[in-house]
């Protein structure tokens, strides 16, 4: 089977099951998750998608790689980042398409009310909440994806966070960035103009929190973390600590790596160096010892 190859299997399904709970073990008997899929954080074959037809018993697969009859493939377990497959099933892949990393909601809040000023905030907090569901907790999480594309839920909330006065026009103004949001991320176009979208002020968050999350990260640079690794999986112990050492450095680099693209994307830009000034000195009335600056991008 060719990389690229679309295989159709005639799969069983009860009435019972799910489209998600369909066994991949049904639909063809060399695609089957085996102990050692640390393995695949080097080398193996993988898949690229597996979607199971709403109205027919067919799966199709598009492989990532050739694969000869008789292989055994290893990302089979759903789309996961590799957080989620190391916390679950211990192992992490370096080519894993669904692989993200998320910001906590509540440090979004936090660092936009510092920014941008509580009051100001609070409203568009407020009108997120009576509208949608972006805020909630477990809910629409906002994620980085690799190559440096931003999740619809973070690129919306940026968006009605930052915006300022009478370029903010409520709800409206969501609708269009969802619109935007929902176009091809194939398309450069595209990404330029979610990028655009979120304005020097939610670019320059993004900056800050990703350059900070960053510094917690153990290790060195991305060629440092590759060496570590091969050594790992050179080494011929497969015990439970190893495999674990093999996941966890796995799941670090993959995570330094969508961080350093968009980093660099930013860079790209000259984000960093965009002109701001500070455009008023907030005092909350409940708040009397707390200033807050809100900034504003320099046309």
């Amino acid at each position: 089977m060719h990389a690229g190859q679309r295989l159709h299997a005639v799969i069983f399904r009860s009435r019972s099951m799910t489209m998600q709970r369909i066994s991949f073990h049904a639909a063809c008997s060399m695609l089957c998750p085996c102990a050692g899929a640390q393995d695949v954080s080097v080398s193996g074959p993988r898949l690229e998608i597996a979607i199971c037809s709403a109205t027919e018993d067919v799966l199709e697969i598009v492989t990532a790689s050739r694969i000869e009859q008789g292989n055994e493939i290893h990302n089979t377990y759903g789309e996961h980042s590799n957080a989620e497959l190391l916390h679950k099933y211990g192992f992490a892949l370096l080519s894993n398409p669904f692989n993200v990393i998320t910001i906590a909601k509540q440090a979004v809040v936090d660092a936009m009310t510092d920014i941008m000023g509580e009051e100001l905030c609070r409203e568009r907090c407020e009108l997120l909440q009576d509208n949608s569901h972006l805020l909630e907790p477990d809910d629409e999480p906002f994620e980085i994806l690799e190559g440096g594309l931003l999740s619809a839920p973070l690129v919306v909330v940026l968006v009605v966070l930052t915006t300022h006065g009478s370029k903010f026009d409520g709800w409206e103004s969501m609708l269009r960035t969802l619109e935007v949001g929902g176009q091809s991320i194939q398309e450069p176009k595209a990404v330029a103009a979610v990028w655009d979208l979120i304005g020097a002020v939610g670019r320059k968050f993004l900056q800050d929190t990703l350059s900070s999350r960053l510094t917690k990260y153990a290790g060195g640079s991305l060629a440092d973390e590759k060496a570590m690794l091969q050594r790992l999986c050179d080494e011929g112990s497969r015990s439970e600590q190893k495999c674990a050492r093999i996941g966890a450095a796995t799941l670090r680099l993959t995570e330094k790596q969508i961080i350093l693209d968009v980093l660099s994307l930013l860079e790209s830009t000259r984000v960093e160096k965009a002109q701001v000034e500070p455009v008023a000195q907030i005092n909350s009335t409940n708040h009397a010892k707390r200033r807050r600056t809100a900034y504003l991008a320099v046309d």
